[in-house]
C-alpha cells in the first residue's frame, strides 16, 4: 500500500517535471512576418516559421535571450522577444505571407563568412552574396544581416562542367525562361530571404516540403497575382493551359483549369509570363516590393507549389530608373590571355600592354618595337604570318611574311605574339 502510494507520488513529481521541461507559446511579430529559426550550429537562419505559429519550447535547451523549438523537422533558436503565451489577432491578408522555411540544415564548414548585424537576414545555399556598393565591405558571403534594406548581387557557385538547374526561393522552385539566371541582384528587401542554386542531377536543401507547406497553412487568403503579366495553371508537362488569368486564390481546395483535377489548397503551381509593351523591354522584375534584376532576360517563369501571396510584376525600361542595362543581358563573357614579346596590343580596354585578358572575338592591334624596315617576321602562337600578294612585275601570287609595324588580330584563344627583327 505504501509502495503504491509511493509510486503514485512520484508519477506526480514526474509529470510536474514534464510539464516545466515544456511550454506553449505563440509567434507575434509586430509586422505580421514570420520569425527566424536559427541553427544552433553557427546562427544561420534555417527557416522561417510564420507569424501565430504554435510552438513548444524546450527549456533545458533554451537559454536567456533565446527559445530553443523544432518546426517544420527543424530544431534551433528563436527571439523570447517574438513569442507571446496566447494566439496573436489575425495579421493583415494584405500584408506580405509568410516565408517558408528550408528542409534540410546547411553544413556550417561548406558556408562562406557571414557579415552585417540587424533582425533581417539574406541567406544564399549553392551561391555566394556580394554587396554591389563600394562603400560596404567586399568579399563574398553566405550571409548578411541588416535592418535598413540593403542592395546585394547573389551568384551561383557553379563548379566547372556542372550546370545550374533552377532557383528555390524562400523554399519555392523558380524554373526561370527562356534562360536560367547565373546571378541577380536584390534591392528594396526589408524582411529575410533564402536563396538557393541547384544544379542539374542535384537536390535541393530548401525546397519547401508537402508537410511544410501543410504547417504552414494559417486559414489566411492566399492570392497569386500578376501586374504588366499574366498567369496560368500547368499540365503534368509544366506547359500552361486553361487560360491566362491576373490572379488566383488558392487558400482552399481548387480545381487545376490545365488538368480539371482537384488540388490541395494552401499551395499552387502556375506559369507567369510577362506581357511586353510594344518597343520595350523588361529591365527587372517584382517579387511583391522586392526588385530582382536577372542577368539574363527572364520573360517568363515557372513557379512550384507556392504556398505564399505573392504578386509578380515585370518593370520596362524607363519607367523607374535603374542600373539596368541597356542591351538584353548575354552570357558571361569568355576571356583569353594576349601576351607581346617585343610588341604592344591595344584594345579591349588595354593601350600598350604587353599582356593581359580580353574577351573572346576582341580585336586587338599588335605594335612592333622595331621600325618596319627593321622586322624580320611575326610570329603568332608559333605560326608565321604571312599574306598573299601579286609580284610587281606579274606572274602567279606568291606567299611573303608580314613586315609591317602593326598587326590586326581577333582573339579566341590564349595568343602569343612574337615580334622578330632582322639579324645582320
Amino acid at each position: 500500500m505504501k509502495l503504491s502510494r509511493l509510486l503514485a507520488v512520484l508519477s506526480v513529481f514526474v509529470l510536474l517535471a514534464v510539464c516545466v521541461q515544456a511550454d506553449t507559446w505563440y509567434v507575434y511579430t509586430p509586422n505580421g512576418k514570420t520569425l527566424n529559426l536559427r541553427s544552433p550550429l553557427n546562427n544561420a537562419v534555417i527557416g522561417s516559421i510564420p507569424y501565430g505559429t504554435r510552438l513548444e519550447t524546450d527549456n533545458q535547451l533554451s537559454t536567456s535571450t533565446a527559445a530553443y523549438v523544432t518546426w517544420g523537422g527543424l530544431s534551433g533558436f528563436v527571439k523570447w522577444s517574438f513569442l507571446v503565451k496566447d494566439p496573436p489577432p489575425a495579421r493583415n491578408a494584405g500584408k506580405a505571407s509568410a516565408a517558408p522555411a528550408v528542409t534540410a540544415v546547411p553544413v556550417a564548414g561548406n558556408l562562406l563568412p557571414t557579415d552585417g548585424e540587424g533582425a533581417a537576414m539574406i541567406q544564399a545555399l549553392g551561391a555566394y552574396i556580394e554587396y554591389t556598393s563600394s562603400k560596404q565591405r567586399t568579399g563574398k558571403f553566405s550571409a548578411v544581416s541588416f535592418n535598413a534594406p540593403v542592395k546585394v548581387k547573389v551568384t551561383a557557385d557553379v563548379p566547372k562542367n556542372k550546370t545550374i538547374d533552377y532557383w528555390v526561393i524562400d523554399g519555392t522552385r523558380y524554373d526561370f525562361l527562356p534562360w536560367v539566371p547565373t546571378s541577380f541582384t536584390l534591392d528594396n528587401v526589408t524582411g529575410s530571404m533564402i536563396v538557393e542554386a541547384v544544379l542539374k542531377n542535384q537536390s535541393s536543401q530548401t525546397l519547401l516540403s508537402a508537410e511544410a507547406i501543410r504547417q504552414s497553412r494559417t486559414g489566411e487568403t492566399l492570392l497569386v497575382k500578376t501586374i504588366h503579366a499574366r498567369l496560368c495553371h500547368v499540365k503534368s508537362d509544366l506547359k500552361g493551359a486553361g487560360g491566362w488569368l491576373s490572379s488566383f486564390d488558392f487558400t482552399n481546395d481548387y480545381q487545376n483549369r490545365a488538368t480539371k483535377k482537384q488540388e490541395t489548397g494552401g499551395q499552387v503551381t502556375v506559369r507567369v509570363k510577362a506581357t511586353i509593351p510594344s518597343g520595350k523591354k523588361i529591365s527587372y522584375w517584382k517579387f511583391d516590393d522586392v526588385k530582382i534584376d536577372f542577368n539574363k532576360n527572364v520573360t517568363e517563369m515557372i513557379v512550384h507549389t507556392l504556398n505564399v501571396s505573392k504578386t509578380y510584376e515585370p518593370v520596362f525600361g524607363a519607367t523607374e530608373k535603374t542600373t539596368e542595362r541597356e542591351n538584353p543581358p548575354q552570357d558571361d563573357p569568355v576571356y583569353y590571355k594576349v601576351t607581346c614579346r617585343n610588341c604592344t596590343f591595344s584594345g579591349g580596354g588595354y593601350s600598350g600592354a604587353s599582356s593581359g585578358t580580353v574577351p573572346a572575338g576582341t580585336r586587338i592591334t599588335v605594335t612592333s618595337k622595331y621600325s618596319s624596315s627593321d622586322i624580320s617576321h611575326w610570329r603568332v602562337n608559333g605560326s608565321v604570318l604571312t599574306k598573299r600578294i601579286t609580284p610587281k612585275n606579274g606572274g602567279d601570287r606568291v606567299t611573303v611574311d608580314i613586315r609591317t609595324s602593326t598587326v590586326t588580330l581577333t582573339i579566341n584563344k590564349d595568343t602569343v605574339v612574337e615580334c622578330f627583327c632582322v639579324v645582320n
